[in-house]
Protein backbone atom coordinates (compact mmCIF):
# COMPACT_ATOMS: atom_id res chain seq x y z
CA UNK A 1 0.00 0.00 0.00
CA UNK A 2 1.22 3.23 -0.88
CA UNK A 3 -0.13 6.48 0.58
CA UNK A 4 1.06 10.03 -0.03
CA UNK A 5 -0.32 13.47 1.19
CA UNK A 6 -2.17 15.93 -0.94
CA UNK A 7 -3.59 18.07 1.11
CA UNK A 8 -1.81 21.80 1.04
CA UNK A 9 0.29 20.48 -1.71
CA UNK A 10 0.44 24.24 -3.36
CA UNK A 11 1.44 25.70 -0.29
CA UNK A 12 4.44 23.57 0.60
CA UNK A 13 5.93 23.87 -3.16
CA UNK A 14 6.03 27.36 -2.60
CA UNK A 15 7.36 27.64 0.47
CA UNK A 16 10.16 24.75 -0.56
CA UNK A 17 10.88 26.63 -3.95
CA UNK A 18 11.99 29.60 -1.38
CA UNK A 19 14.16 27.88 0.67
CA UNK A 20 18.14 29.10 1.20
CA UNK A 21 20.31 27.19 -0.95
CA UNK A 22 22.45 25.96 2.45
CA UNK A 23 19.32 24.66 4.02
CA UNK A 24 18.27 23.02 0.82
CA UNK A 25 22.01 21.54 0.49
CA UNK A 26 21.57 20.45 4.67
CA UNK A 27 18.31 18.78 3.57
CA UNK A 28 19.45 17.01 0.52
CA UNK A 29 22.09 15.89 2.91
CA UNK A 30 20.13 14.93 5.59
CA UNK A 31 17.10 12.85 3.66
CA UNK A 32 20.44 11.19 1.86
CA UNK A 33 21.93 9.97 5.20
CA UNK A 34 18.48 8.81 6.41
CA UNK A 35 17.43 7.11 3.76
CA UNK A 36 20.70 4.60 3.48
CA UNK A 37 20.12 4.36 7.39
CA UNK A 38 16.37 3.06 6.44
CA UNK A 39 17.92 0.60 3.60
CA UNK A 40 20.41 -0.58 6.23
CA UNK A 41 17.70 -1.25 8.56
CA UNK A 42 15.82 -3.10 5.98
CA UNK A 43 18.71 -5.37 4.66
CA UNK A 44 19.94 -5.98 8.33
CA UNK A 45 17.66 -6.13 10.45
CA UNK A 46 14.51 -6.85 8.76
CA UNK A 47 15.39 -9.43 5.65
CA UNK A 48 18.41 -10.77 7.42
CA UNK A 49 16.47 -11.76 10.80
CA UNK A 50 12.78 -10.55 11.52
CA UNK A 51 10.93 -10.87 8.48
CA UNK A 52 12.41 -13.32 6.13
CA UNK A 53 15.86 -14.69 7.20
CA UNK A 54 16.89 -14.65 3.58
CA UNK A 55 19.53 -17.02 2.37
CA UNK A 56 21.06 -16.08 -0.41
CA UNK A 57 21.05 -12.40 -0.22
CA UNK A 58 19.89 -11.62 -3.86
CA UNK A 59 16.66 -9.73 -2.28
CA UNK A 60 18.90 -8.04 0.38
CA UNK A 61 21.63 -6.92 -2.36
CA UNK A 62 18.85 -5.56 -4.31
CA UNK A 63 17.34 -2.88 -2.07
CA UNK A 64 18.72 0.56 -2.55
CA UNK A 65 18.13 4.10 -2.45
CA UNK A 66 17.25 6.79 -4.85
CA UNK A 67 17.37 10.22 -4.28
CA UNK A 68 15.35 13.31 -5.68
CA UNK A 69 16.19 17.12 -5.91
CA UNK A 70 14.21 19.55 -7.48
CA UNK A 71 12.91 22.78 -7.83
CA UNK A 72 9.62 21.32 -5.68
CA UNK A 73 11.06 18.48 -3.68
CA UNK A 74 13.61 16.37 -1.99
CA UNK A 75 12.63 12.96 -1.55
CA UNK A 76 14.42 9.43 -1.33
CA UNK A 77 12.49 6.24 -2.50
CA UNK A 78 13.72 2.63 -0.22
CA UNK A 79 12.83 -0.36 -2.19
CA UNK A 80 14.11 -3.20 -4.87
CA UNK A 81 16.03 -2.72 -8.49
CA UNK A 82 13.10 -2.90 -10.90
CA UNK A 83 14.74 -6.57 -11.79
CA UNK A 84 13.63 -8.01 -8.26
CA UNK A 85 10.87 -5.57 -7.81
CA UNK A 86 7.90 -7.83 -8.59
CA UNK A 87 9.50 -10.58 -6.04
CA UNK A 88 9.94 -8.00 -2.94
CA UNK A 89 6.28 -6.78 -3.65
CA UNK A 90 5.52 -10.69 -3.37
CA UNK A 91 6.95 -11.48 -0.15
CA UNK A 92 5.96 -7.62 1.10
CA UNK A 93 2.33 -8.43 0.79
CA UNK A 94 1.87 -11.66 0.58
CA UNK A 95 0.67 -14.26 -2.83
CA UNK A 96 -0.34 -17.41 -3.38
CA UNK A 97 1.54 -20.04 -5.76
CA UNK A 98 0.31 -23.68 -7.31
CA UNK A 99 2.28 -26.08 -5.37
CA UNK A 100 2.49 -29.98 -5.70
CA UNK A 101 1.89 -32.02 -8.38
CA UNK A 102 1.78 -29.85 -11.53
CA UNK A 103 3.30 -26.96 -10.36
CA UNK A 104 6.42 -27.41 -12.55
CA UNK A 105 4.67 -30.11 -14.77
CA UNK A 106 3.91 -32.45 -12.57
CA UNK A 107 5.77 -36.34 -12.53
CA UNK A 108 6.90 -37.14 -16.32
CA UNK A 109 8.77 -39.89 -15.66
CA UNK A 110 6.82 -41.78 -13.26
CA UNK A 111 3.67 -44.14 -14.35
CA UNK A 112 1.17 -46.62 -12.49
CA UNK A 113 1.76 -47.05 -8.86
CA UNK A 114 5.04 -44.86 -8.40
CA UNK A 115 2.66 -41.91 -9.90
CA UNK A 116 -0.38 -42.46 -7.63
CA UNK A 117 2.27 -42.55 -4.69
CA UNK A 118 3.87 -39.36 -5.83
CA UNK A 119 0.10 -37.58 -5.91
CA UNK A 120 -0.75 -38.97 -2.71
CA UNK A 121 2.65 -37.54 -1.36
CA UNK A 122 1.98 -34.06 -3.18
CA UNK A 123 -1.66 -33.00 -3.71
CA UNK A 124 -2.00 -30.22 -6.29
CA UNK A 125 -3.24 -27.24 -5.26
CA UNK A 126 -2.18 -23.66 -3.96
CA UNK A 127 -0.63 -22.22 -0.83
CA UNK A 128 -1.18 -18.73 0.62
CA UNK A 129 2.19 -17.38 2.04
CA UNK A 130 1.39 -14.69 4.27
CA UNK A 131 3.02 -11.14 3.61
CA UNK A 132 6.14 -10.74 5.31
CA UNK A 133 6.98 -7.30 5.29
CA UNK A 134 10.35 -5.83 5.82
CA UNK A 135 10.68 -2.46 4.23
CA UNK A 136 6.89 -0.68 5.57
CA UNK A 137 7.77 -2.10 9.43
CA UNK A 138 11.53 -0.75 8.90
CA UNK A 139 10.19 2.73 7.82
CA UNK A 140 8.00 2.94 10.52
CA UNK A 141 10.22 2.15 13.47
CA UNK A 142 12.23 5.45 11.70
CA UNK A 143 9.49 7.89 11.63
CA UNK A 144 10.30 9.49 14.83
CA UNK A 145 14.13 9.28 13.67
CA UNK A 146 13.48 10.86 10.21
CA UNK A 147 11.04 13.66 11.83
CA UNK A 148 13.60 14.16 14.44
CA UNK A 149 16.26 14.71 11.54
CA UNK A 150 14.89 17.22 9.38
CA UNK A 151 13.97 19.11 12.09
CA UNK A 152 17.44 19.26 13.38
CA UNK A 153 18.55 20.29 10.06
CA UNK A 154 16.04 23.11 10.26
CA UNK A 155 16.61 24.32 13.70
CA UNK A 156 20.89 24.02 12.65
CA UNK A 157 19.99 26.66 9.82
CA UNK A 158 17.88 28.83 11.44
CA UNK A 159 20.89 29.07 14.29
CA UNK A 160 23.53 29.79 11.66
CA UNK A 161 20.90 32.52 9.90
CA UNK A 162 20.63 34.60 12.89
CA UNK A 163 24.22 34.09 14.25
Amino acid sequence: MITSWTTGVEQVTAKFSQIPTSLRESLRLEVARLSFELVGRVQDDYLSGRALNVRTGRLRRSINAQQTDTSNEVSAVVGANMDKAKYAAAWEFGFNRKVGAGANGGPRTLFGKARERYFLKHPPGTKDFAARPFVHPAFKGMTVEIISGIKRVGLQSAKDTFK
